[in-house]
């Protein structure tokens, strides 16, 4: 199983981006591969980027999709070009601040790059995040739907 939370720095930043008017950009995915790390328990809101030494891979956001006005969902895809590397850490954020807004806690999986004639993996993910107005203060207009997947359809 695996655990997901918004970070309280995140709120934080969030209240001061409306002040400003200044729109909520997410932009970066961070992959970690932290050591004893439980994906059974609760992640703590006040929790920060894992120390460097544990970054694994960062890369930038692939799509931005609204779901609803209070709903909006970041995505990634790490095409078989990227790895190879092992994570169980997971973490979006606005690269410019810095500011960590949602962290995902999840058991050991492996990013395998394509090599020596061995195919490697593509792993998508994707963060649903829901708040007041997250559709306004992200100002993402276009519809998940229109690049989501629904494989439960099928």
């Amino acid at each position: 199983m695996s655990q997901t939370t918004i970070t309280l720095a995140f709120e934080q930043w969030k209240a001061q981006q409306g002040t400003t008017g200044e729109p909520v950009l997410l932009d970066e995915f961070v992959f970690a591969n932290v050591p004893a790390l439980d994906p059974d328990q609760p992640v703590d809101r006040n929790e920060t980027l894992p120390p460097a030494e544990q970054i694994v891979h960062r890369q930038a956001v692939s799509r931005k999709g609204v779901v609803n006005d209070n709903a909006v969902v970041h995505s990634v895809v790490l095409g078989a070009d990227v790895g190879d590397f092992s994570f169980n850490w997971i973490g979006l954020i606005n690269k410019a601040s810095g500011t960590l807004a949602m962290i995902v806690h999840a058991s050991l999986q492996q990013k395998l790059k394509t090599a020596e004639g061995q195919q490697g993996n593509v792993l998508t993910r994707s963060f649903l995040m829901e708040y007041n107005g997250a559709q306004a203060e992200t100002g993402i207009n276009t519809p998940a739907e229109t690049w989501q997947i629904d494989f439960t359809a099928r």
